[in-house]
């Protein structure tokens, strides 16, 4: 009888597995992923400097350094443009005597693609230096010149100069 009731058991089971492994049951999963727009500069150094020379030889004086090497890192919607900005906080001074050069007497000249050309510094407002209408990794270079004046007084003269990249 015991064994009877085990075969029995055995086949219920075996016709009963089956119908339960053919029942479909359908659970979903949303996945959403949020990218935003966002951008980061890279500038290779942080400090140039002008060492004048005879005004009657050279109109314009070149940073020391080399040329300065600018990436725009951009992830950025379809078609929306992208501009990168310099802007100086102040005339150049030289903080022992408080003499200035005007910040517009440094101009630059740039490489890359989508970078302007030629331009000169202002502390007005800032000024577009470059800019692209699609997501990427966009490299440069800048070279500043400052114009070689007779009138400037002899001094160490600093300002600050700053990049944003922006959508507008």
């Amino acid at each position: 009888m015991k064994n009877k009731i085990s075969l029995l058991i055995l086949i219920f089971a075996l016709f009963t597995i089956p119908f339960y492994l053919n029942s479909d049951e359908i659970q979903e999963l949303t996945i959403n992923a949020t990218v935003e727009s966002r951008c980061k500069i890279e500038v290779s150094t942080h400090l140039i400097t002008f060492t004048r020379v005879n005004p009657d030889v050279e109109r314009l004086i070149p940073q020391n350094e080399e040329p300065i090497e600018i990436t725009v890192k951009v992830i950025t919607r379809p078609h929306e443009k992208i501009y990168l900005r310099v802007q100086a906080t102040e005339d150049l001074i030289d903080p022992k005597t408080g003499q200035k050069i005007d910040i517009s007497n440094i101009k630059w000249k740039a490489k890359g693609k989508g970078f302007k050309r030629n331009g000169h510094l202002t502390k007005l407002m800032p000024i577009v230096i470059g800019s692209w209408n699609k997501s990427g990794i966009w490299n440069g270079t800048l070279i500043f010149y400052l114009e070689n004046k007779l009138t400037y007084a002899p001094g160490t003269y600093s300002t600050v100069v700053t990049f944003t990249v922006s959508d507008f």
